[in-house]
């Protein structure tokens, strides 16, 4: 029994460019073009953005290569002079947040 077993694994699939298949996948995801925001959504972004402190708990929507994503937890750090806030590790520009939920 142990012989077949080794024998068939040598009729196993190889993957010589190893990634490859995991790279064709990421291409075939579907991308999404950043949405322009009107003048009412920007308003009311920058009114809560201005509302964030140091340590808030928050959640928010944001573009990163091509995608939105939405990101929960403390703020560690935000900067109003080059418009960017921290949440863990993960620092984001101002322009690239959609929503936000304090």
């Amino acid at each position: 029994m142990e012989n077949n077993f080794n024998r068939a694994k040598q009729f196993a699939p190889f993957d010589s460019l190893r990634g490859f298949r995991a790279l064709l996948e990421e291409k075939e995801k579907i991308k999404d073009l950043k949405k322009n925001l009107s003048e009412d959504e920007y308003e009311e972004l920058s009114n809560k953005i201005k509302e964030i402190k140091k340590g808030n708990n928050i959640e928010l929507i944001y573009y990163s290569n091509k995608e939105y994503i939405k990101i929960n937890g403390l703020v560690s750090n935000i900067d109003f002079i080059y418009k960017f806030l921290v949440i863990g590790n993960i620092k984001i520009n101002f322009n690239n947040i959609y929503k936000i939920y304090i």
